[in-house]
């Protein structure tokens, strides 16, 4: 792995525990590692393209992402101060029960009390990977996100068991509030509710394809 400068982490934004930063390999590839980022102030990442797809994600997990421009959305367009402050509005719905326990990796909840969360990013910057460790189990869930001139936005995830024994778990992983062609920036800024109403999410099961749609043009007239 070729030797790099790297920035000592900002001490003014800890909140926690200092994080620790360095380069690391994935898939082969080089990355540049956060690890404890719950441990810093939340920020925005611009994750680079070759084509017209977009992706701004935010260190605690939120994003918004689309084509062109911000009237193309696949996930709302927001400003960096509503993205990083509420980060489940939208993007990554992952739920894992272990046992009777509840987990959510990267859910906004500070303290991270028995997780270990660290955030990756490409050299070139042209992907991001999330990963979290629920130390009590030894479960690791790891997804990463790019975007892609064929397919749009692209998430690879996976669950991983790192212990030495069998778990019993149920995982369900998706997206969350995925929007409709039709529904513009200036339409769900100031229509989300009304927006959400017209929104007809079908699943093709045979297919494994997720289907968004409107009902019909939005109006708020009767």
């Amino acid at each position: 792995m070729p030797t790099r400068e790297r920035p000592a982490p900002d001490a003014g934004a800890a909140m926690s525990s200092e994080p620790a930063i360095r380069w690391e390999a994935l898939a082969g590839e080089t990355y540049a590692c956060i690890d404890g980022v719950d441990g810093m102030a939340p920020f925005l990442m611009t994750v680079v393209s070759n084509g017209d797809a977009w992706l701004f994600p935010g260190s605690n997990g939120g994003l918004t992402a689309g084509r062109r421009s911000p009237d193309e959305a696949v996930f709302p367009y927001r400003t960096a101060d509503q993205l990083l402050r509420q980060p489940q509005a939208a993007g990554v719905a992952c739920i894992v029960r272990v046992g009777s326990r509840v987990w959510e990796p990267w859910r906004p909840t500070h303290p991270v009390v028995g997780r270990r969360r660290r955030l990756f990013k490409h050299e070139y910057g042209t992907s991001v990977v999330f990963e979290e460790d629920d130390l009590s189990s030894g479960l690791r869930v790891r997804w990463r996100l790019c975007p892609s001139e064929a397919y749009g936005l692209v998430r690879e995830c996976s669950l991983e068991n790192r212990g030495r024994g069998a778990i019993d778990v149920e995982w369900l992983d998706g997206w969350h509030l995925a929007l409709p062609p039709g529904v513009t920036e200036q339409t769900y800024a100031r229509y989300s509710y009304l927006a959400a109403a017209y929104m007809r999410h079908e699943l093709v099961a045979d297919a494994g394809l997720a289907i968004y749609t409107l009902n019909a043009a939005i109006s708020d007239r009767p």
